[in-house]
């Protein structure tokens, strides 16, 4: 169990890497502290809580126009996907976590939103 989430944890750093180098704001917001901050200790990455990367793809929504369809638990290896409908087209990802399906799908949303 110690492994696995060692495993998330380093997966989790390196997907806050690729969401800071993407332009997600790094600025740490009370409104979901639970103890911790949400960063990695003596780092200025942090990996954002579930509900704030919901909130980052609500905000996304108003830009680009895409539908947030569904975050759903699968069968498969990863278990969770987190599916957007963007101009008629299905855009799916995957992750181990809910959180990571979602940072995932912030992400690809994120390569539309400099083609509007």
């Amino acid at each position: 169990m110690i492994k696995e989430q060692e495993m998330i944890n380093n997966m989790e750093y390196k997907l806050a890497e690729k969401l800071k180098d993407a332009g997600y704001p790094q600025d740490y917001n009370p409104k979901y502290d639970t103890g911790g901050g949400g960063g990695a200790p003596g780092s200025d990455i942090r990996m954002p809580r579930l509900e704030e990367l919901i909130e980052a793809c609500l905000v996304l929504e108003k830009k680009i126009g895409f539908q947030l369809v569904t975050l759903r638990w699968t069968n498969k290896q990863p278990l969770w996907l987190a599916t957007a409908i963007l101009k008629q087209n299905k855009i799916n990802t995957e992750g181990k976590t809910p959180k990571t399906a979602v940072a995932n799908l912030y992400l690809k949303l994120n390569e539309h939103k400099s083609q509007v």
